[in-house]
């Protein structure tokens, strides 16, 4: 309703970078159908389930929710394949070199002005002063790269027909938010689950999954470590946190799909639908 009444106002006549683009029931009706009949022609929704990123392993609780996740959607009839782009972790670390450009000149500023200390992500940083930013073409060299890997994004996105049962490509990706159950103070260490639905410009929502004390085995994350990070978040996973707690998911969808706008108004919907089967599954 929200999305509705904003498109109705048209947006694109105050608003230089705003497309055209009116609210289509239609479109709408279309994907909330799938959701709830499995009787359409083209079928429910598929959606690819992201479990590892290859570079940070989530922690036990998360990687639950995520199995609890795909147990209630396939019970429901929805396809979920296993979904593996190109590397995460890497487009993450691009785009805060891309934040970081102007080394943080405007956010130093306003860290002055309010006379309060950075918070720990960032004491590291702010205590090294004054560094010099990029250059304009280092600046866009790193624009150019984000660019690049959006397209092998789109490209294994679309790719993904494939290995679908129903030979249509996803219609959205579920993953984690963050690598950990909960954050403790200072213990903040990777953004790549999270951060990049900012790399590719992509809208997303979040859905909670509650997972039991007894759905959860109290062991640690085994095994070598991913990389120097997943050493450093394994760390912080101890087994008395793992406590019944609901673990935020999240999704997005596609722009190559359907209309950027539209995806609010689905994702709003996915996040709604998925949170009741949850419920009512587990």
């Amino acid at each position: 309703m929200v999305l509705e009444v904003l498109l109705d106002s048209n947006p694109w006549m105050h608003d230089a970078e705003a497309i055209e683009m009116p609210w289509r029931q239609d479109k709408y009706d279309d994907i909330v159908a799938r959701t709830h009949n499995s009787g359409r022609p083209d079928g429910r929704l598929v959606f690819g389930l992201l479990t590892c990123d290859e570079f940070v392993q989530p922690h036990p609780t998360v990687s639950k929710a995520l199995q609890i996740t795909r147990q209630a959607l396939e019970q429901q009839g929805y396809e979920i394949v296993d979904w593996q782009p190109p590397a995460q972790n890497e487009a993450v670390d691009n785009l805060f070199r891309i934040f970081g450009a102007t080394s943080g000149l405007s956010i130093r500023e306003a860290m002055e002005a309010s006379d309060e200390p950075p918070i720990p992500q960032i004491k590291e940083w702010y205590e090294q002063g004054n560094v010099e930013g990029l250059s304009a073409a280092e600046f866009w060299e790193l624009c150019y790269a984000r660019t690049e890997y959006r397209k092998r994004f789109a490209d294994y996105w679309r790719n993904m027909s494939e290995r679908t049962r129903c030979g249509r490509a996803i219609d959205g990706v579920i993953q984690p938010v963050s690598a950990t159950t909960a954050v403790r103070e200072g213990e903040s260490h990777y953004y790549g689950y999270s951060a990049v639905a900012n790399v590719l410009d992509l809208p997303a929502a979040a859905f909670p999954v509650q997972v039991e004390s007894d759905q959860v085995d109290d062991s640690l994350p085994q095994g070598k470590p991913l990389s120097d990070v997943d050493k450093v978040v394994r760390s912080c996973c101890m087994s008395n946190n793992l406590h019944p707690t609901p673990i935020l998911l999240r999704t997005y969808l596609c722009m190559a799909q359907i209309d950027r706008m539209m995806q609010g108004a689905c994702l709003l919907g996915c996040k709604s639908w998925a949170s009741d089967i949850m419920k009512n599954e587990f």
